[in-house]
C-alpha cells in the first residue's frame, strides 16, 4: 500500500477504490478509474513494485481472505471479517500513524503525493504531471511548481552579491 501511495502518488481514497482487475502485472500498469475528484490514468509499476504485488496477490492476499472469509474483488484487503471500506481506511490511518511516529516530519499521505508530484515536475514537462497525477485543471499541477519558486527565492536571497 505504502509503495503506491509513494511511487504513484495516488490518493488513500484511490488505494481503497482499487480492484483485481485494476492492476497489469505482466504490463506493469496500474489503471487509477475516473472519480469526482480525479480524472481516469494509467500509471507505470517499477520493478520491485511488481515483484512485490506478485508476492501480495499470490501468497499474502489468499491469507488474508482466508483469515477474513470473504471474497472481494478489492485489491487491498484485510484480515477483519467485514467488507466494509473504512475498515481498509483504518488500516491506511494505523500505518500513517506508525510513520509519524517513525520520522517527525511526516505529517499525512498527501505528503507523500505532493513530494511525488514535486519530484515529476522535474522529470516529466507540466501535461504529463497533470495526467499522472489525475488531475482536472493545469492550474492544480501549477501549484507543486510553486515550491520550486520558493527554493529559488531562498537560494537567491542566500546568495545575492548585495547582502
Amino acid at each position: 500500500m505504502l509503495s503506491l501511495l509513494i511511487y504513484q502518488g495516488i490518493k488513500t481514497a484511490e488505494l481503497i477504490e482499487l480492484r483485481m482487475e485494476d492492476v497489469e502485472l505482466e504490463l506493469g500498469i496500474l489503471e487509477i478509474k475516473s472519480s469526482r475528484q480525479g480524472q481516469y490514468r494509467k500509471l507505470k509499476l517499477l520493478d520491485h513494485q511488481i515483484i512485490d504485488l506478485q508476492n501480495y496477490l499470490n501468497q499474502v492476499r489468499p491469507k488474508l481472505e482466508k483469515a477474513s472469509g470473504m471474497e472481494t474483488t478489492q485489491l487491498m484487503i484485510n484480515s477483519g471479517k467485514s467488507e466494509r471500506k473504512d475498515k481498509l481506511k483504518n488500516t491506511i490511518q494505523e500505518m500513517v500513524w506508525r510513520l509519524q511516529k517513525r520520522h517527525s516530519y511526516f505529517n499525512n499521505a498527501r505528503l507523500l503525493r505532493s513530494s511525488r508530484f514535486a519530484l515529476w515536475l522535474n522529470q516529466h514537462n507540466l501535461r504529463q504531471v497533470q495526467y499522472m497525477a489525475g488531475h482536472r485543471y493545469i492550474s492544480s499541477t501549477e501549484r507543486y511548481r510553486m515550491s520550486q519558486v520558493d527554493d529559488l527565492q531562498r537560494a537567491l536571497s542566500k546568495h545575492h552579491p548585495r547582502k
